[in-house]
């Protein structure tokens, strides 16, 4: 069966299906092409890990916020005496410190910040010998095998036990391992439709990703696969028309044009022949398709969804230092150290340490961006305090009108 071009192009664009293949997705027909009527987009179903680890705009996101998250330390507080100390020698921060025998603590926050954002979910299980002890080893479990044993009841209960009954994590083999409520810490993106189950957000990128794939695809056809880059035929006509080469002719320029032009060194660069020729080109400017515009913009739609700022992505133009350190703290402050703090009230219930008037926390004041932020904030005061003197000695203002001239709250 004979294609045109644009269809042979379109089922080339069929690559994620097959065995060693990513997501299926269906090929273009002629039809959907020309009307536009039927837009084409990913699976995202059970297909998480593949579009995650293939999609390299979604996965530098949610690999540079991972990243991020994992730079907080943990630390240990508890109230004496109504004020708020760090416990010393904190057996739970040595665990943190070393989760499991797999894992150290950077891994191991990555890891479940990855699995929430792959799959909406995240389950982290605590090796424990009896209940109250200290767990000997945290694990994150692989959220893509797990499943929630629900009781049926939900909005009249206080407990979760009384609304999850178990976990059952299935392994490789096809065994299944069950959990009761209390081993896993379960963590999940709201999900408008189940309270108990949550939801990929991978399904709201579901067409940039689509697009981006596409994009890539198309490139990967047109720079792999384009067959011949134009034709040299002859221009000459007679009183009927058109005149063709004669075969003898066509292999002596095609000999020629092999063989003596070329970049190369010793090769002529300009073709000179003394019949009458003309060069139709068979590509297609890449710019004109626009396709690293589209994956530019759909990266920032990803960006916006996992909270992150577009100056910490690779950027053609418009990305300085001020930008970079500026969209690291704003990426902090609105993003990482909110999940954190979230992440950190879970795991701390989940530890038992609310009981003993305890808590962990995850600490980002060491990271540089932000410590300029907070050197930023300190020149400002030293500043208002040194114009509080000097106008406060001028005996122009009082000390009531200078604070709140200087917006000073000492």
């Amino acid at each position: 069966m004979a294609f045109t071009p644009i269809q042979y192009i379109a089922s080339r664009l069929g690559y994620f299906r097959g065995k060693d293949t990513y997501t299926q997705t269906p090929v273009f027909t002629q039809s959907q092409i020309f009307n536009g009527k039927t837009p084409l987009w990913v699976s995202v179903d059970d297909k998480e890990a593949e579009v995650f680890n293939t999609t390299p705009e979604l996965y530098s996101v949610i690999m540079k916020k991972a990243t991020m998250y994992s730079n907080g330390i943990f630390k240990h507080y508890k109230t004496v005496g109504g004020k708020v100390v760090e416990v010393e020698n904190s057996e739970y921060l040595k665990l943190l410190e070393k989760p499991n025998v797999l894992q150290g603590r950077n891994e191991w926050m990555m890891d479940e910040l990855i699995q929430t954002s792959v799959y909406g979910s995240s389950f982290g299980y605590k090796l424990q010998g009896y209940r109250g002890a200290t767990p000997s080893a945290l694990y994150n479990l692989p959220a893509n095998r797990m499943k929630i044993i629900p009781t049926g009841k939900i909005y009249q209960q206080s407990k979760l036990e009384d609304i999850i009954k178990e976990y059952q994590l299935t392994d490789y083999s096809g065994g299944v391992e069950t959990f009761e409520t209390n081993q896993v810490l379960y963590s999940r993106i709201q999900n408008p439709e189940n309270p108990i189950l949550g939801k990929s957000p991978l399904h709201a990128l579901q067409m940039p990703i689509s697009n981006i794939r596409g994009a890539y695809g198309y490139r990967n056809v047109l720079i792999n696969e384009r067959g011949a880059i134009g034709m040299i035929s002859n221009d000459s006509k007679d009183s009927e028309g058109g005149v063709p080469l004669s075969n003898t002719e066509r292999e002596k320029i095609e000999q020629q044009f092999v063989k003596d032009y070329g970049i190369q060194q010793g090769k002529n660069k300009v073709l000179i022949s003394s019949s009458n020729l003309k060069w139709t080109p068979f590509s297609y400017p890449t710019k004109d398709l626009m396709l690293f515009e589209e994956i530019t913009s759909d990266l920032r739609a990803i960006i916006d969804l996992y909270g992150m700022n577009e100056y910490l992505f690779s950027k053609d133009k418009g990305s300085t230092f001020a930008n970079l350190l500026e969209g690291k703290r704003m990426a902090y402050q609105d993003c990482i150290i909110p999940y954190a703090e979230d992440f950190t009230y879970k795991l701390t219930n989940f530890l038992g340490l609310d009981v003993k008037g305890e808590w962990i926390a995850l600490d980002y004041s060491h990271v540089e961006a932000l410590q300029q932020n907070n050197k930023a904030i300190a020149e400002t005061n030293k500043l208002k305090a040194e114009a509080y003197n000097t106008l406060l000695g001028s005996g122009n203002f009082n000390d009531k009108e200078l604070r709140e001239l200087l917006g000073l709250t000492l």
